[in-house]
């Protein structure tokens, strides 16, 4: 054994599931992690720490949110410019509230302007925007509450697509059906209400919204725009639509989360399937009665 007197710095040592990957540097961290503190081959300090991820807003999927609440209105000079962000150190609470971050650049594209000023009002604003924001996902990491990123590049843009003048709230009123099929003549394919469909929109992660015990929905204090509305439930395909608000008739959405397969035609008990396969000289017969009723019994049938 020779010891490595040339060392001195942090060895890790860890064990159990995965808490965080960085792809940039190969860095990981594990459950649990042994931290030891070398000098010229000699440890100084042993430190064990338990590692884990509480559940938040995570900071790639928080985009639209940020956008939506940035003060786009103090930079009327930025209108319509894509700013891009590129900001590390991102600290947080243990319940998930914004501390601070390093803002290393804001970069305008179109204009090539870049700045490494941290105190630059565009930095100010992003630290505001996501101080606004609660609660964010969390990792505890070796004594240390973080993120999942290091370095995170971000580039936002204001949506300028409606009439900045249009100052009006507009609600989306709408009703969620899925497919079943009638377990009973004719076999058919009904819709039936949901209750508890979930129901999201695209840039906009943090917010969702549930139908109520008549499958209808109400997403209140819109303002005017296009929006990406999705419903999902489990067992049926998810439904989108896009909205431009305002409507031009005050009608109530109807959105149809649709059975998985591709042909309902060819569904086992379809009145389709069923003339056919009586066509071929090949009926099959179901007996629908309480399973408390089932007797055996043998014989021929004609039919």
């Amino acid at each position: 054994m020779i010891q490595a007197r040339w060392f001195s710095g942090e060895l890790r040592a860890g064990k159990g599931d995965l808490v965080r990957y960085v792809h940039d540097g190969f860095n990981r961290n594990m459950e649990t992690e042994r931290v030891l503190t070398l000098r010229n081959g000699k440890v100084l300090k042993t430190q064990t720490y338990h590692n884990y991820r509480r559940t938040g807003l995570n900071l790639m999927k928080a985009q639209g949110e940020i956008e939506r609440r940035f003060p786009w209105k103090r930079f009327p000079e930025y209108r319509g410019e894509r700013i891009v962000f590129t900001i590390s150190d991102f600290q947080t609470t243990e319940d998930g509230r914004f501390v601070d971050c390093d803002v290393h650049s804001v970069f305008i594209r179109s204009l090539r302007e870049k700045t490494d000023d941290g105190t630059h009002p565009l930095a100010l604003a992003l630290k505001e925007t996501l101080r606004s924001i609660y609660p964010w996902e969390v990792l505890f990491i070796n004594g240390k509450h973080t993120i999942e990123f290091q370095y995170f590049t971000m580039p936002l843009r204001e949506d300028i697509t409606h009439n900045e003048g249009d100052s009006a709230r507009y609600t989306i009123v709408g009703r969620v059906y899925g497919e079943s099929v009638r377990q009973r003549p004719p076999y058919d394919v009904v819709h039936d209400v949901l209750v508890g469909s979930n129901l999201s929109m695209a840039g906009q992660p943090f917010l969702g919204w549930l139908t109520d015990s008549t499958g209808c929905f109400r997403i209140k204090g819109l303002e005017a725009g296009t929006y990406h509305l999705k419903a999902e439930y489990v067992g049926l395909a998810p439904c989108d639509t896009v909205i431009t608000l305002p409507l031009p008739h005050n009608d109530t959405l109807r959105m149809v989360l649709p059975l998985w397969y591709d042909h309902i035609l060819k569904y086992d008990c379809s009145p389709e399937l069923s003339k056919e396969n009586i066509v071929k000289g090949r009926p099959q017969l179901r007996l629908v009665i309480h399973r408390k009723s089932v007797h055996t019994f043998s014989g021929r049938c004609t039919v």
